[in-house]
């Protein structure tokens, strides 16, 4: 799991929340996917 935020540098939390931004963007994208599979 993720370290604790006060833990990590301040220049780090920009990285971070991109990371977890993409990785929710991934996320909805491979739902939609398999989505249009099973409809199809």
């Amino acid at each position: 799991l993720l370290a604790d935020p006060a833990m990590v540098p301040l220049g780090h939390h920009r990285e971070l929340l991109v990371y977890l931004m993409f990785k929710a963007f991934v996320v909805e994208e491979i739902k939609n996917i398999l989505n249009w599979h099973i409809l199809n």
